[in-house]
């Protein structure tokens, strides 16, 4: 509890001369309306790169081989003791395929990142 004290005060003391040392820039404060600012612009220019279709191949790549290798994992597990037990791999399949999806469109967005278009 006094360590915690003396750190507060400390950080308490010193949070002053480090507020002194900011300033404002005087060419962000002027009100004044300027003709030249920059607007939106009226069409969408297309990236030069992959982006999206890396990401899209990514995600079905990355996400069918997820699911197909935790269902895989999920059949070769033992079989359960109960013969009333249903055993379905519907859940890990679908978490396969949700987590690779989510890295493949990663890396894939990574990769068409860095793939320009001619």
């Amino acid at each position: 509890m006094r360590l915690m004290l003396v750190v507060f005060a400390i950080a308490a003391l010193l949070t002053p001369i480090a507020a002194e040392a900011q300033y404002l820039d005087t060419r962000t404060l002027s009100w004044s309306r300027v003709s030249d600012r920059p607007t939106l612009a009226k069409e969408l220019v297309p990236a030069a790169d992959y982006r999206i279709a890396g990401a899209v191949i990514g995600a079905v790549f990355f996400g069918v081989a997820g699911g197909w290798a935790l269902h895989e994992a999920c059949k070769t597990q033992p079989v359960p003791i109960e013969p009333g037990q249903n055993r379905s791999c519907t859940g890990s399949t679908a978490g396969g395929a949700a987590a690779g999806a989510a890295l493949g469109a990663g890396l894939g967005y990574l990769a068409g990142r860095l793939t320009h278009r001619r």
